[in-house]
């Protein structure tokens, strides 16, 4: 049987889509009007075409957290595996995630491995999951994997919620604080300056300075925001670059807080890969790579290129790490100690924690940071503005008397 997408007409005139197990479009037309439903499009979600649509569908990580939830439920009841998507598909919310696993159905039903169909969506199932769905699926402890696999990917949206949350306050602040003080720039400093521009009097060199500044704004503005929404895509075509991306990141990683987070939040995505890996018995030469391309920064992952040829030519994976000099002391130390105890999937999970619980740490400090550095800045903007317009009026009054 294979997948079909389709589209029809209820009774009311309204659309309807789905997705329908069949033998041909002939049998989906055939059972959408014995629902009562006016077929207009029924296409055939063909292996072909499976890369192609994978590219246009979309799958949430809160999405693939629950399908990994749910497969692990059910294989564990000794469910059998094409019951098991068909349920989960049944019970998805959105079209995509229905379409995704009715195509993964279909090819199941042709003979594949899932892993071999979830491989033909690498962006809604990254590399990792595939790999340990193969281990799983190779050592027969498929449910035991998913339920790994559910728990890691609960983690990382957690940690990726986590930041979100604790980076969104100090990003809010800055754009309104910049909004706020170019409006006051622009259409506030010239009503209340201009008072004094007819006055005569030699105005102090805050008021005048304050005045250029808006003088300025006003007459170049336009071409400042243009200029900066050309930086703007320049610096997006050069991310797209992987070479001047690759540069831009090693740059960032010099910094010395921000290098901290930055290395913090890829030691503990490639840390807790691995561990899902090795746990998941997929082999240490096999696992490195995928670990290494989990993580999201390229100098970082430059840095480590050769660490899976060093295991290979059977160099131990601690003593590997710490040639490459892109982890910190204590993850090091703990993973020899895995190697040495012959619990190395333990502690590089005990590793991924400790660097969890520093990146934790770190953006609660980096925000602790900025909060006050932001409040100073906007402060002195707000007071050069209110002493650049109150000292005329001091003088003034000063004259008078």
């Amino acid at each position: 049987m294979a997948a079909y997408s389709w589209q029809a007409l209820d009774q009311q005139g309204k659309t309807q889509k789905g997705i329908e197990q069949a033998d041909s479009a002939r049998q989906v037309r055939q059972q959408l009007r014995d629902k009562g439903l006016a077929p207009l499009e029924v296409s055939s979600v063909v292996e072909g075409n499976k890369k192609t649509a994978g590219r246009k569908l979309s799958l949430s990580n809160s999405e693939l957290v629950l399908i990994l939830r749910q497969l692990a439920t059910l294989t564990h009841s000794s469910l059998p595996l094409e019951e098991a998507l068909a349920t989960v598909a049944e019970q998805s919310e959105k079209a995509g995630s229905k379409e995704i696993l009715a195509a993964i159905r279909s090819a199941v039903l042709e003979g594949r491995s899932l892993a071999s169909a979830m491989a033909d969506y690498p962006r809604q199932f990254p590399n990792w999951l595939v790999a340990s769905v193969d281990a799983g699926e190779r050592s027969g402890q498929l449910d035991a994997v998913l339920e790994r696999l559910a728990d890691h990917a609960e983690q990382r949206l957690s940690i990726t919620r986590r930041l979100g949350m604790t980076l969104i306050y100090p990003i809010v602040v800055t754009v309104v604080a910049i909004v706020v003080v170019v409006a006051m720039m622009i259409f506030v400093v010239p009503k209340v300056t201009a008072v004094f521009e007819h006055g005569g009097d030699q105005l102090p060199l805050l008021t005048r300075a304050l005045m250029s500044m808006s003088d300025f704004l006003n007459s170049y503005g336009i071409y400042i925001l243009l200029a900066m929404t050309l930086l703007v895509v320049l610096a997006f075509r050069a991310w797209k670059n992987p070479s001047a991306r690759q540069k831009i990141q090693a740059f960032f990683l010099r910094f010395p807080l921000l290098g901290r987070f930055i290395r913090s939040v890829n030691t503990s995505r490639f840390t807790r890969t691995l561990s899902l890996l090795v746990s998941s018995a997929v082999p240490l030469a096999e696992a490195l790579p995928v670990a290494v391309r989990s993580m999201p920064n390229d100098a970082l992952r430059q840095q480590l290129s050769g660490i899976t040829r060093s295991v290979i030519e059977g160099s131990p994976l601690g003593r590997a790490m710490r040639n490459s000099k892109a982890f910190p002391p204590l993850v090091l130390r703990l993973v020899e100690v895995g190697e040495s105890s012959g619990q190395l999937d333990t502690m590089l999970s005990r590793a991924a924690d400790t660097q969890e619980e520093n990146l934790t740490a770190l953006s609660e400090t980096l925000v602790g940071l900025l909060q006050p550095a932001l409040i100073l800045l906007v402060g002195g903007f707000v007071l050069m503005i209110v002493l650049a317009v109150m000292l005329p009026i001091l003088s003034f009054n000063q004259l008078v008397a």
